[in-house]
C-alpha cells in the first residue's frame, strides 16, 4: 500500500498556521438539558474527539465540564482546569456526558528540537516519538510543575493564527519551557532505558512501518520477523518492549484505527469496513473494536453525527 493511501487515514485537520508547525484549536460539545426549551437528551456518552492519529505532539486542556480521553487503550478522566499530554503516533479520543469546551495545541516535535542537533534530539525527543503511551501525563492543580504548564498552555491558546504566525519564536520558547518541566518530572525517568534500547527501537522502526502500510493484509509472525532478520521470539520480545503490545495487537490497533476513519467518511456497510481493514471476521471486527474504542462500530459511526450537530 502506497504512503499516500495510508495518509489519507490520518486527522485531516492542517497542524500549522501559515507556515509555523504548530495550530491551537477549540472544541465545545453542548448536549440540550431540558431548561434549553428541547428534550434533553438521554444520560449517556457522547464523543468529544474523534478516534485519530498524527505524528505531532499535543496538549490539551479543559475550560469547562468534564471529558474523558482515551490514549490507546487507557482512559484519563479530566475535569476543569485539568490538561493532558499526548505523544505523537498513539491513537486518542474523547467522550463527554455533558456540555464540555477544551483546547487543544499541536506541534511538530522536528519543529521544537531539530534532528539536526543530535544530541539534544536523542536527549529530549527521541524516545518519545516513538509512539507510546507511557509517556503520556495529565496535568492539575495539585502539583505546582503540573499548574506552570497550564499557565503556559493557557497563553498558547489565548493565541490566533495570525498572533502565532507573527510570535513563533514567543510560541516555540514557551513550548521548550513546557517540554522541559515536562522532561525533568516525567520523562527523564523513562528516559534511560529507551536510550540503552535505542538501536533495538530504531532497527524495528521497519517492521512498524510495514504493519502500518500493510495492515489489511493477512500478516504472519514470520514475515515480520523477517523483515528484522530475527527469530518469531526475539522479535515479539523487542517489539512489546517498545510499543507495549505484542505485534498483532499493534496490528489490530491499525485495522481498527483505519476502520474509524472509513466509519466516519463513508457509507460503506460495515462487513465491508471490516473486509476492507483486514478483519475477515465480522463478530471479531466487531469486539476487536469495541475492546480498542469502548463501542461497537455501529454506535461509532451513529455517535460521529452527533459531534457535527453539538460541536461549535
Amino acid at each position: 500500500m502506497s504512503t499516500q493511501k495510508k495518509d489519507q487515514y490520518r486527522e485531516t485537520v492542517p497542524h500549522k498556521s501559515h507556515f509555523v508547525p504548530v495550530s491551537v484549536h477549540t472544541t465545545k460539545i453542548e448536549i440540550p438539558t431540558e431548561t434549553d426549551g428541547v428534550a434533553a437528551l438521554p444520560e449517556k456518552n457522547f464523543p468529544a474527539l474523534y478516534l485519530h492519529w498524527h505524528p505531532e505532539l499535543e496538549f490539551f486542556y479543559v475550560e469547562e465540564g468534564e471529558v474523558e480521553f482515551f490514549i490507546e487503550n487507557h482512559a484519563f478522566l479530566l475535569k476543569k482546569g485539568d490538561g493532558i499530554f499526548v505523544p505523537p503516533k498513539l491513537m486518542h479520543w474523547a467522550r463527554t456526558k455533558g456540555t464540555v469546551l477544551f483546547h487543544a495545541a499541536v506541534a511538530d516535535p522536528l519543529w521544537l528540537i531539530s534532528p539536526h542537533n543530535s544530541e539534544c534530539f536523542q536527549k529530549y525527543m527521541y524516545p518519545v516519538c516513538s509512539g507510546s503511551w507511557k509517556y503520556a501525563v495529565t496535568f492539575t492543580s495539585e502539583k505546582n510543575w503540573h499548574k506552570e504548564i497550564l499557565t503556559q498552555l493557557k497563553f498558547i491558546f489565548s493565541m490566533d493564527e495570525e498572533k502565532i504566525a507573527a510570535k513563533e519564536l514567543l510560541i516555540q520558547g514557551t513550548f521548550l519551557m513546557i517540554w522541559q518541566k515536562l522532561y525533568d518530572h516525567h520523562l527523564k525517568s523513562f528516559y534511560p532505558d529507551a536510550k540503552k534500547r535505542r538501536p533495538q527501537l530504531e532497527y524495528l522502526q521497519k517492521s512498524v512501518s510495514y504493519i502500518e502500510t500493510h495492515y489489511m493484509e493477512d500478516l504472519t509472525l514470520e514475515e515480520l520477523a523477517s523483515l528484522v532478520h530475527l527469530s518469531r521470539g526475539q522479535f515479539c520480545r523487542l517489539f512489546q518492549a517498545w510499543t507495549g503490545m505484542t505485534p498483532f495487537c499493534y496490528l489490530n490497533r491499525c485495522r481498527v484505527l483505519n476502520s474509524s476513519q472509513m466509519l466516519a467518511r463513508s457509507s460503506k456497510k460495515i462487513s465491508e469496513v471490516a473486509s476492507l481493514c483486514g478483519f475477515n471476521s465480522i463478530s471479531y471486527f466487531n469486539r476487536t473494536f469495541l475492546k480498542i474504542t469502548g463501542m461497537t462500530p455501529s454506535s461509532y459511526r451513529k455517535e460521529m453525527a452527533l459531534i457535527q450537530n453539538h460541536e461549535i
